[in-house]
């Protein structure tokens, strides 16, 4: 099992949840967990996602590029104070009974 984790902070705009998810569901990410919550309100309300998401593959090197790109792109499009992605690989062991 592999995974992602991804945290994002920033002004709340729409699109930010859309975008994250559409980004796990191209490298075939199955979403785990997401929590989302407003700290503040009106225009001063910022906006915290934390989402941990899994494949049952190891992603290719050319994936975890494309994964930290997008996460840029996120940060830059949205104006994020804080754009993290964590990409979690774990050797998968079969095991057999007797």
């Amino acid at each position: 099992m592999t995974g992602v984790k991804l945290k994002i902070t920033g002004e709340d705009q729409p699109g930010m949840i859309a975008d994250a998810s559409a980004l796990l569901s191209t490298i075939g990410c199955n979403i785990e967990r997401l929590d989302s919550y407003r700290k503040n309100k009106g225009s001063s309300a910022n906006f915290h996602l934390h989402v941990d998401a899994g494949a049952d593959r190891e992603f290719t090197h050319a994936e975890i590029e494309h994964i930290k790109e997008e996460t840029r792109r996120m940060k830059q499009k949205y104006n994020l104070t804080r754009a993290e992605v964590g990409i979690l690989r774990h050797k998968r062991v079969e095991l057999g009974s007797n």
